[in-house]
């Protein structure tokens, strides 16, 4: 018994140690696991170092090989020297493109100036010439302000950024790294890597590396550029001297010749090496005036004065030059030979500053005026200025159907038209092929220099004379205060031409000031179309009527539809806003079909009301980019064969600047129109290109004249002038005339002596909804039975 139990405990005693090995033995291996899992964590740690040791070390490599490129590099042989740093730089990323692009001085374009592709790549460098920072914004906007873009796909850029997108695509580029190209705290450009094999994730190291690497070109670029410009410089004014009309001397402070050189001194009859060493006394014998006038100058004073150097008259110019100590260290003498009248070097400085198309200052001499008011600004000499950026509206088509000359002299003629009414301290220049740019201190405040800008416009009321044509044009105009923000010239331009470019977008004839949050409109204007995308849609735009009447009896004859957008319970988006939208956005056709479809389904609702509107018409606004359309004629006369309206009662309005189309294919398109019964109407008449000869082309039935007129009716005789031009013209070849904006009796009395009786307007009815128009009718046909 004593037994049993001693083996029972000898054998649990057993088997707990042998469950404790176990638990030790577990313990020991966790412990094992845990860590190798350590030394396997810290030999991973360890390679990812040493491979980025052995990236860094490759990365010096290269930048070593690079720079060695540019050793012994002169202008002559840079863009080799470029060309092969790039190629390097693509060895070492493995990419497939390398570029580098510079931003143009005081213009704001930038362009390519050497480029690397792999074997079989596609070159870019054509494409990428004169591009413009206005199409290219998110770009120019990060690396102008020193930050790199990292696009691993085209979904990492902005889709505002529409032109940067396409460029992406059209390059088959799937990754894209940028860095900018800085030199003495100026960006000249960027340095960019693409990837058109396959999409790359760019790594911090590679854009680190590719910073230095950038870095580095930009000190070559710069440094190489600048010595170029003073050889260059030196160059010029070797030749300036020895081909212009010129005469250069240098004295020293005891009046003797240390230099004397140039075309004019030989034509006054001396040599230059000839003169050195003399006193003016023995230089010029018997030429007491010149010794007056070096003596003065010895004195210290500087002054330009006429001056007799042989048988030659000069323009002379006497300039002090003073050593460290204030002393008089030498004097020079700059003579221009004006004998023969020539003043040869005016003439070039002004060819240089000044445009030769309007006679005035050109782009180069505007900015100096702006870096010289800033300068003053600065120094608080003067509190406020204001920059406007004028632009003629709509050149595209001009340019096409006048020529480049009758252009040149409607650019002349808008120059003449802005100095006759600007004059004192206001400075004046022709910036580019249609803007002007006016720097002006007079205005108090914001509202004082938008009411210029108003008046400004009034200017361009009365048309230009281009030979046996009239030309009515409109401008857009932005306007920007002086602001401490501005650090250059162009910054404060830009502004303005910001400014200037959203005033257009909302049709032109319009004025705008810029503050910051216009940088985001652009965005915004994106955000819109794609809300206009889901309202065209969802179908939610409607068709608004507004009656045409007969102004003599008041009787309804039809209706114009415009188009509305209602967000919410009373809350619209207003045409002005987003009719531009959808034409800068592509969705002007989709846009014009609904309209056209609801215009005819509540023509047909009017012609069910009774006999007494049967004849009532409805006038809708076509883009021509409809009318291009193959589909748009037939489609339209489905539409009417389906609600059953009558050809003729239905007006396709197209704008006058539309119609005037430079590839002329809109013309045979409204022929054909006609001929299918519809009626024609010229919208805005009297804002375009008024000309005799293009109306008898054109199949138009009526004019419709722009409200601007009518308003200006009251204000000035310049309204009633046009609108009555308008109506004889309209006579003369047998045309309707309907005018707009018609909103008081005055207007309608004086409208209906000048022999107009159509109009339309709030005098006689607003836009009516969809819901309003049948109780506008019942009303009209109310008070004509009690009549």
């Amino acid at each position: 018994m004593f037994s049993e139990s001693l083996v029972l405990l000898l054998t649990q005693i057993l088997a707990a140690a042998s469950l404790a090995i176990m638990v030790i033995q577990v313990i020991a291996s966790r412990k094992s696991r845990q860590r190798a899992d350590e030394l396997l964590d810290q030999l991973e740690i360890g390679r990812r170092e040493y491979r980025l040791m052995q990236y860094r070390a490759t990365s010096n490599k290269n930048l070593m090989e690079i720079s060695n490129v540019f050793i012994g590099s002169t202008q002559e042989d840079l863009d080799d020297a470029v060309y092969s740093a790039l190629e390097k730089i693509g060895d070492f990323y493995a990419v497939e493109r390398a570029s580098i692009l510079m931003f143009e001085d005081n213009v704001n374009t930038f362009s390519c100036i050497n480029e690397w592709c792999k074997n079989g790549i596609r070159e870019q460098f054509e494409d990428l010439q004169n591009l413009s920072c206005l199409d290219f914004p998110w770009l120019c906007d990060k690396t102008k302000s020193r930050s790199p873009l990292l696009i691993n796909t085209i979904n990492d850029i902005p889709r505002t950024s529409k032109k940067l997108r396409l460029q992406l695509v059209d390059s088959a580029t799937k990754s894209l790294l940028v860095v900018p190209l800085i030199s003495r705290d100026h960006v000249l450009g960027y340095l960019q890597i693409g990837a058109t094999i396959s999409a790359r994730k760019w790594s911090e190291e590679e854009h680190n590396s590719l910073n230095i690497v950038a870095e580095m070109l930009a000190s070559e670029l710069s440094h190489l550029q600048a010595e170029q410009a003073i050889r260059d410089s030196q160059r010029n004014f070797q030749n300036m001297i020895a081909y212009a009309p010129v005469a250069m001397l240098v004295f020293n402070a005891k009046g003797i010749v240390q230099y004397a050189q140039g075309r004019a001194l030989a034509r006054a009859g001396f040599i230059g090496a000839d003169l050195l060493g003399k006193t003016v006394g023995e230089a010029f014998p018997d030429n007491n005036t010149f010794k007056d006038y070096l003596s003065q100058s010895l004195g210290g004073d500087d002054f330009h004065t006429e001056l007799t150097i042989g048988n030659r008259i000069f323009d002379g110019h006497f300039t002090v030059v003073l050593d460290s100590d204030s002393n008089v260290k030498s004097i020079v003498v700059t003579a221009v030979d004006t004998s023969d009248r020539t003043k040869l070097e005016e003439r070039l400085a002004r060819e240089k500053l000044y445009d030769n198309v309007t006679g005035l200052p050109n782009h180069d001499l505007f900015v100096e005026k702006i870096i010289n008011f800033q300068e003053r600004f600065q120094r608080g000499i003067v509190q406020q200025g204001y920059l406007f950026v004028v632009a003629v509206n709509r050149t595209a088509p001009l340019h096409s159907a006048l020529g480049l000359a009758a252009m040149h002299e409607m650019v002349r003629q808008t120059g003449d038209r802005l100095r006759s009414y600007f004059s004192g301290d206001t400075h004046l220049a022709h910036i580019a092929e249609y803007d002007f740019g006016i720097l002006i201190e007079d205005p108090e405040n914001d509202e004082q220099a938008l009411e210029l800008a108003r008046k400004l416009q009034l200017e361009f009321v009365q048309p230009l004379f281009l030979e046996d044509s009239q030309l009515n044009i409109t401008c857009s105009i932005g306007v920007a205060r002086s602001e401490a923000r501005q650090s250059t010239a162009e910054d404060w331009l830009g502004e303005a031409q910001t400014a200037c470019v959203l005033a257009s977008k909302r049709g032109g004839n319009t004025e705008r000031m810029f503050h910051p949050s216009l940088a985001s409109e652009a965005l915004s204007s994106w955000q819109l179309s794609e809300q206009l995308k889901q309202a065209i849609l969802e179908n939610s735009i409607e068709a608004w009527l507004q009656p045409i009447v007969n102004m003599e009896t008041g009787d309804p004859l039809g209706f114009e539809a415009l188009a509305r957008w209602e967000t919410s319970p009373g809350q619209f988006i207003p045409p002005s806003q987003f009719i531009p939208i959808a034409e800068e956005y592509g969705l002007i056709e989709e846009l014009g079909n609904i309209m056209l479809r609801k215009s005819c389904k509540l023509l047909r609702e009017c012609h069910l009301l009774g006999d007494d509107f049967q004849e009532l018409y409805i006038s809708v606004n076509v883009a021509s980019s409809q009318l291009e359309k193959d589909s748009f004629l037939p489609s339209v006369k489905r539409l009417v064969d389906n609600y059953d309206i009558k050809p003729h009662l239905l007006q396709l309005e197209i704008t006058e600047r539309e119609a005037v189309n430079p590839n002329q294919e809109v013309v045979p398109l409204l022929h054909k129109a006609r001929e299918m019964g519809f009626k024609i109407a010229l919208d805005d008449f009297g804002t375009g290109y008024n000309s005799l000869s293009y109306l008898n082309d054109l199949p138009a039935t009526s004019l419709k004249v722009d409200r601007s007129f009518v308003v200006g009716m009251e204000s000035s005789s310049t309204g009633v002038k046009v609108i009555t031009s308008i109506i004889e013209l309209a006579r003369t070849i047998d045309l309707g005339v309907i005018t707009e904006g018609v909103e008081t009796e005055e207007q309608r009395q004086t409208l209906l002596a000048m022999g107009c009786s159509v109009a339309q307007g709030y005098l006689f009815s607003p836009p009516l909804p969809p819901e309003k128009v049948h109780d506008y009718l019942s009303d009209h046909s109310t008070k004509k039975s009690n009549g």
